[in-house]
């Protein structure tokens, strides 16, 4: 049976195969970086699944890892040995001479890779790669929820629902940061405009003024998205594609489908889902944080 542990390790394995493949689609040069990443998953994944497995290797290079691992597994055999091969070759070439690859080449990659933890998954652990829940690194119970409830959906092909669950556990990934004490220490929210008492003024100043709020709120929250560490741009793709989603103060969600994503694909999907993984990390490292002056 495979521990808690382990697949928490899996899990971190599963979200740099992500990155990698949402990485690999970027124009060259900037897709390279894909292969580093791709071949460091792998790297761990065997290294976890030798430690899983009882296989013991002092010092073990690449290749090793598939020895030792087939010995123990015999006679079945890893799948994908020869792609992960020549990945192992291009990332020797990129990292010790700056060969890069071509972007055929990194399509193959991504290909190649991508049925190696698929299909060597089994075997290794007994669960499917896809079924190893990336949920395990998210610490909020309520978005850890959204976020399976996002896979399963996903998994059903109900990709509306996934997007939509997805803009849930990002809502309370936000809202459970902003009602944390330290991080409303460190980060003090500013106090809201909308409803104050403005009688006695003209309806004329009355609309320049609820303009100004609207503007002041906006880059108020652009403000406190940029100190959360968020990426603008990486941001601003993940709301084309999500519904609308709110966390009222009592916990309640909300959501409010829309058009502007209209059919997403698979490639879709799984950038909002490492979007939404990391920044559900990255926030957590900062309620972490100590609050100024302790």
């Amino acid at each position: 049976m495979t521990s808690p542990e382990v697949l928490e390790r899996l899990a971190f394995v599963r979200y740099l195969v992500g990155f990698a493949a949402e990485q690999s689609r970027s124009p060259e040069p900037f897709n390279s970086v894909s292969l580093l990443l791709f071949h460091d998953a792998a790297e761990m994944y065997l290294q976890v699944a030798a430690e899983h497995l009882n296989v013991f290797l002092r010092d073990p290079n690449f290749s090793q890892y598939f020895d030792a691992l087939e010995k123990r597994l015999a006679p079945d055999l890893l799948a994908q040995r020869e792609g992960m091969r020549r990945l192992n070759k291009a990332r020797v070439s990129l990292k010790h001479f700056g060969t890069r690859p071509s972007q055929l080449d990194m399509d193959a990659f991504r290909a190649s890779s991508g049925a190696f933890f698929s299909d060597n998954c089994p075997r290794l652990f007994g669960c499917t790669f896809e079924s190893i829940s990336l949920s395990l690194l998210i610490a909020d119970e309520a978005a850890r929820d959204s976020l399976r409830k996002a896979e399963l959906a996903d998994s059903e092909n109900h990709r509306g629902d996934a997007l939509e669950h997805l803009a849930v556990c990002f809502a309370q990934v936000l809202h459970a940061y902003r009602h944390d004490p330290y991080a409303r220490a460190r980060y003090p929210y500013l106090r809201r405009l909308a409803g104050r008492d403005f009688e006695g003024i003209s309806r004329e100043l009355q609309s320049l003024v609820e303009s100004l709020t609207k503007a002041v709120e906006q880059l108020q929250e652009e403000v406190t998205q940029l100190r959360m560490g968020l990426d603008p741009v990486r941001l601003a793709a993940f709301q084309r594609v999500v519904p609308e989603a709110v966390v009222a103060e009592s916990g309640v969600c909300d959501t409010w489908r829309s058009d502007r994503g209209g059919e997403a694909s698979a490639e879709d999907y799984q950038f909002c889902y490492n979007f939404v993984v990391e920044s559900a990390l990255r926030l957590q490292r900062l309620r972490l944080l100590p609050q100024p002056g302790k």
